[in-house]
C-alpha cells in the first residue's frame, strides 16, 4: 500500500467515506492539517507549482521587457476589475 493509499484511509477513519464540504466545510481543514505532505520541496504550504528556479535563472539580474510587459497585463486587468467592482456599486 502506498503512502497515498495510507492517507486515504486515515482520511476515511477519520472522516467517513463520503464528505459533504457544503455541510461541513471544515473538514478539509482538518484534512489539511492533520496531513500534511512532508515532501512539499521543504517550503511552508505545500508543494511548488513548478520547479524552484536554478541558479542561472537569477543571473542578468535586470528584468526584459517582457517581464515588464507581462506585469503591465497583470496590472491593467487588476485595474479594469477595480473599475467593474467600483461601477456595480454605483449602480
Amino acid at each position: 500500500m502506498t503512502k497515498e493509499d495510507e492517507i486515504v484511509q486515515q482520511i476515511i477513519k477519520r472522516h467517513g467515506e463520503v464528505i459533504n464540504l457544503r455541510e461541513s466545510p471544515e473538514t478539509i481543514i482538518d484534512i489539511l492539517r492533520h496531513f500534511r505532505l512532508e515532501d512539499n520541496g521543504g517550503l511552508p504550504g505545500g508543494v511548488p507549482p513548478s520547479p524552484p528556479p536554478g541558479p542561472t535563472s537569477f543571473q542578468g539580474g535586470d528584468p526584459t521587457i517582457r517581464d515588464v510587459m507581462k506585469e503591465l497585463l497583470k496590472l491593467s486587468k487588476q485595474v479594469n476589475e477595480l473599475k467593474q467592482q467600483l461601477g456595480s456599486q454605483t449602480s
